[in-house]
């Protein structure tokens, strides 16, 4: 696959030094130095806010990875689409917080009974939203560069490694809850100026718009393509975090802080798709402008192939040690375990659709795909809101897992009649099987008293069995090839 297997493989680098800093920030870290209910405030605060940053650029991200091909011009700065992206943005938060403003009473009054203090910090949303909807922006035009791993770098671990010293910091008495929440704010805005850096050193983009430019490229087109992706931005980023604006309604925010650490965990399974994405979503767009569509559908055939056999070891690895790696926490988090069980299962069915979800937005297909994540998220919702009242984190859990394979089936319909393409095989099917029955296998291991030891023992004889049974089938033929690749990668100039 070229390019998107040389920044895949950077990335997937990059994404997991990113997700062991996370683990050991939310494993170790948040529940250690944070109470819970500290923790629930931190995620709702980001979540929140993250909902109302994706719709805050009124679309210009997705118009970026669209348009910026007919921009593309590094002689003159790319006929000033930066500038096009930062007057999007000054419109954008002058609509979002004038509503966010005037919408203040009712959030007040939703979260006030089981959540004070999240109503106490509320404002924080106006200032991270704008910040986080920026992040997104500047990355996704960083990846329309073809320059994808410094953005995922600060995102991955620049933002972690902050945020690990913060709570170190609090932790020690230092600085008061109010200050901290400031500084909460601060390390995302520091990844912002970490990406303005980078972007002007590699590309320095020019804020001269080409009117003449944009008027010939159908700036009316654009325009509502932006706005309705936005729609799909926010459905899309609120099946990944109504869960937690729902449980936060009806339970206290320890509640949504114990949660979080456990649905945060089965996102490693998701890890190689996100390293993927981020490169692969350029490339499609690309692809389709010229017509080809040979390259997409070998795009999307070897990403089902190796993000299911990939991802299905980690899943295994989860599931088979999540138990005694709940041990190492305070005791409340014990209350996570279903939640990761069911999580993760959804977290697959996104795996298995590969490369999926930028073939469709980035076709002629992007309403459908709109409509259908709008509907899913549409779907999500009324779930949270009946599950999470009878069946607490379990509920929430629940909800996003029927959401993601609802979510999964529906995508592949749409792009096996679009395209005709079916990138299951029997070869799908024994990966699968191996999956199942190594997890088998590794679940009948007797349970020794040290958790650290359970979850090596595990993961070693999981690795091992597994790694030997898709050898053996020859599953994944060029796979000793990308870690060849993988290892040269750790030793050459980014």
């Amino acid at each position: 696959m070229g390019i998107i297997q040389r920044q895949g493989l950077k990335n997937t680098i990059v994404t997991f030094a990113g997700l062991l800093l996370g683990f050991v920030s939310l494993l170790y870290i948040q529940p250690h130095f944070l109470t819970a209910e500290e923790i629930g405030l931190t995620r709702v605060l980001f979540s929140l806010s993250s909902l109302v940053g994706v719709f805050l650029p009124l679309g210009i991200g997705t118009i970026t990875v669209k348009y910026f091909p007919v921009f593309r011009n590094s002689e003159n700065g790319h006929n000033g689409f930066f500038g096009i992206i930062l007057l999007y943005m000054v419109s954008g938060a002058l609509v979002i917080f004038s509503l966010l403003w005037m919408t203040k009473g009712f959030f007040i009054k939703t979260y006030q009974e089981q959540s004070p203090l999240f109503t106490e910090f509320y404002a924080y949303v106006l200032p991270l939203s704008f910040i986080i909807g920026f992040n997104a922006v500047l990355t996704l035009y960083s990846n329309s560069l073809f320059k994808t791993t410094f953005p995922v770098l600060f995102n991955e671990v620049l933002v972690r490694v902050l945020s690990i010293l913060l709570f170190t910091v609090y932790y020690s008495k230092i600085i008061t809850l109010p200050t901290f929440i400031f500084l909460f704010v601060g390390v995302y805005g520091t990844q912002t100026v970490s990406l303005l850096g980078y972007l002007f050193i590699v590309d320095k983009p020019s804020i001269n718009i080409n009117w003449s430019l944009l008027k010939d490229g159908n700036f009316s087109a654009m325009t509502k393509f932006g706005l309705w992706m936005s729609f799909v931005s926010v459905a899309s980023l609120g099946i990944k975090f109504i869960d937690s604006l729902v449980i936060a309604k009806y339970y206290k925010l320890e509640f949504v802080g114990i949660y979080t650490v456990a649905a945060f965990i089965p996102n490693i399974i998701e890890a190689p798709l996100n390293a993927i994405d981020r490169i692969a979503g350029t490339k499609i767009s690309h692809s389709l402008t010229h017509g080809e569509l040979d390259e997409i559908k070998k795009i999307y055939y070897l990403s089902v192939q190796y993000l299911i056999i990939i991802s299905g070891l980690i899943f295994i690895g989860i599931i088979t040690n999540i138990e005694f790696i709940l041990q190492l926490l305070p005791p409340k988090y014990a209350g996570g375990l279903s939640v990761v069980f069911i999580i993760s299962v959804g977290a697959m069915f996104n795996i298995a659709g590969g490369a999926i979800t930028q073939i469709i937005f980035s076709s002629d297909n992007f309403w459908k795909g709109g409509m259908l994540l709008i509907a899913v998220m549409f779907f999500s919702f009324m779930m949270n809101l009946i599950l999470v009242p009878l069946y607490g984190l379990n509920g929430a859990a629940s909800a996003t897992a029927l959401s993601a394979i609802l979510y999964f089936f529906a995508k592949y319909i749409i792009v096996y009649r679009s395209f005709g393409f079916q990138p299951y095989s029997f070869k799908t099917m024994q990966a699968v099987a191996v999956i199942i029955v190594t997890a088998g296998l590794v679940f009948l291991i007797p349970k020794i008293h040290s958790p650290v030891v359970n979850i090596i023992l595990r993961s070693m004889v999981a690795t091992v069995f597994y790694i030997f049974c898709i050898t053996v089938l020859n599953l994944a033929p060029d796979l000793k090839n990308m870690m060849k690749s993988a290892t040269s990668l750790l030793s050459v100039k980014r």
